[in-house]
């Protein structure tokens, strides 16, 4: 039997977290509209609100509660 702890680190997460969605926006993006997303999320002067909206208008659901999670988690 293996053990207990090997057993743990080797199991795969199987649900999508605040980082992990917006990683894998991040990942989609062109290098240029991935930094700028960046620099959008971690200026907190910028409303989400407006985040939301721009990536809405370019096809991309982004939404605020998601922004809002990932802001909180990376503070």
């Amino acid at each position: 039997m293996a053990k207990l702890l090997d057993e743990i680190k080797s199991e795969l997460p199987k649900t999508k977290g605040r980082q992990n969605l917006i990683n894998e926006l991040l990942a989609s993006l062109s290098s240029d509209d991935a930094a700028d997303l960046q620099a959008a999320l971690d200026d907190h002067t910028i409303p989400q609100v407006s985040i939301a909206r721009v990536m809405q208008a370019r096809g991309i659901d982004l939404k605020q509660s998601v922004i809002s999670r990932y802001r909180k988690g990376s503070q």
